[in-house]
């Protein structure tokens, strides 16, 4: 895994597969991680790849997919249930989400919340977005080229999404750990549509996931967002949505990009039914509101009733 990433054929460098008998668009594979010399798994950590997940991949061609692309290039990863959105979750675990565009404070909530749990000795595990160890590297490196189009855009974020849902996000809220996930889901939802590619096709991307316990959504203007975000540092090429919006000034294109994501981020809120923060908000009335959320909505979950005890003793004390 030393060895740069083919950023053509994502397959092709981080894993092996075993072809299935249908090898067309619509068909399927199953890939499980390349075997590598075991004693060097061993020696950092690692199981060996016999014993790792097996991924099931659909093949399909998007619509708006070049003939002249082969069709792994658009592999899609889909559980046994692609039609429904959310799968029925029988484990221990919490999950809750933060959800918001760039510079609408959610990261900065969910650093508070995830301290204040682990002040009371909760088992807490955190997943970003775009973080898999697989599928960042390649990420990161088509965005510095600036090479990816919707299409590789939104199949790329999916595949990392489902890494980090079958080797974090699944095992360890089967372990009853709380997760909370700096973005799930509906960001690759909002930002696809936002980028003109069809909300069902999107949402089948990401179907048959567990559904969250608890999904905060960061709400305010796009200017305020564009500001904080530029008080310490550049808005970026993707970010700012100037891959599909064709401005040259970053900012510009932010705010017209934002508030395409926004829109569909409020469909989803009032399909989901988000918790609504008021990103314009102190953040200390930002973060009381999500802990009594989360009290409100652990008591009445038999999963975490010591949690609760304990989290209504520290109510009362300061940020």
């Amino acid at each position: 895994m030393n060895q740069a990433p083919n950023t053509d054929t994502v397959t092709d460098f981080h894993f092996s597969h075993r072809l299935c008998p249908k090898q067309r668009s619509g068909g399927y594979r199953q890939i499980m991680p390349r075997a590598t010399d075991e004693s060097k798994e061993k020696s950092r950590g690692l199981a060996p790849a016999c014993d790792r997940p097996i991924l099931n991949i659909v093949l399909r061609r998007h619509p708006a997919a070049p003939r002249s692309k082969t069709v792994m290039n658009y592999a899609t990863i889909f559980q046994s249930s692609p039609k429904s959105m959310f799968a029925e979750g029988n484990d221990r675990g919490l999950l809750i989400v933060f959800e918001g565009c760039d510079g609408s404070g959610k990261t900065t909530q969910r650093k508070l919340f995830k301290s204040w749990l682990k002040s009371m000795n909760e088992d807490v595990v955190v997943t970003k977005w775009n973080s898999s160890p697989l599928f960042k590297p390649i990420i990161k490196t088509k965005k510095a080229a600036r090479c990816l189009d919707p299409v590789n855009f939104e199949h790329l974020h999916a595949l990392d999404f489902r890494h980090r849902y079958q080797t974090i996000i699944k095992p360890s809220l089967e372990e009853g750990k709380i997760v909370i996930a700096d973005r799930y889901v509906f960001t690759g939802i909002s930002r696809d549509v936002a980028r003109s590619v069809s909300r069902e096709w999107s949402t089948e991307l990401y179907s048959g996931v567990r559904r969250p316990d608890i999904v905060f959504y960061f709400s305010g203007s796009p200017d305020v967002f564009a500001e904080r975000i530029e008080a310490s540092r550049h808005i970026k090429f993707y970010e700012s949505g100037q891959d599909v919006t064709g401005l040259n000034d970053p900012r510009e294109s932010y705010l017209r990009f934002a508030r395409k994501v926004m829109r569909e981020y409020e469909k989803l809120q009032k399909q989901f039914d988000f918790i609504v923060v008021d990103a314009h908000q102190s953040i200390y009335n930002q973060h009381r509101l999500i802990r009594n959320t989360y009290l409100d909505r652990s008591m009445a979950s038999p999963v975490v009733p010591s949690a609760v005890a304990t989290a209504q003793a520290h109510l009362s004390a300061s940020i």
